[in-house]
């Protein structure tokens, strides 16, 4: 039996809150489980060593801070993917997953949603921006649209000045619907 594979793929920021993806995962899952959080992300103007770095010590401050578990090896598995991947290597892991997670404050379109989709994988998505207006009239299982709360844009630094000000609100999907 294989593991259940639950996956993003994205630019790691603070618009993208794919801490909210790794901290759902960490509180609902434990090592006994045959599941794995494939995060395949990267910080931009970083290598791709130095991105898994820190992307796997936010990993390890966010158990520290659930507290769940004492023995950080009864955390679930991640698997970081990091840096430049050509279009078939993005295929390969749409292929290989199961489950394409969004924790996203906010969407212009969001490929690699409906990318996931495509490949007929069961996708949880924010219930705001385009996957409301492209999944809401979907009849199917594979798809979780999760409730979403406006907020004030707040402590974006990695963006241009006048993007995601505080004069500007985005959607933070309740990660325990």
């Amino acid at each position: 039996e294989r593991d259940l594979k639950f996956y993003t793929i994205c630019e790691f920021n603070k618009r993208k809150n794919v801490q909210a993806t790794i901290a759902a995962y960490l509180s609902e899952f434990d090592s006994s489980e045959d599941v794995v959080l494939v995060l395949k992300c990267h910080i931009p103007g970083l290598v791709k060593d130095h991105s898994k770095e820190i992307i796997r010590k936010i990993c390890e401050e966010i158990k520290n801070g659930l507290k769940r578990f004492g023995n950080q090896g009864r955390y679930p598995k991640i698997n970081l993917i990091s840096g430049f991947l050509p279009d078939e290597s993005i295929c390969a892991i749409h292929a290989n997953c199961d489950v394409f997670v969004s924790s996203s404050r906010g969407e212009g379109f969001g490929l690699p949603a409906f990318e996931a989709f495509s490949f007929e994988n069961a996708v949880i998505l924010p219930n705001e921006g385009p996957y409301k207006e492209y999944f809401c009239n979907v009849s199917s299982d594979s798809v979780k649209l999760v409730s979403v709360r406006e907020e004030q844009c707040f402590g974006v630094t990695d963006s241009l000045p006048d993007l995601y000000t505080s004069a500007e609100t985005w959607f933070s999907p309740d990660m325990l619907d």
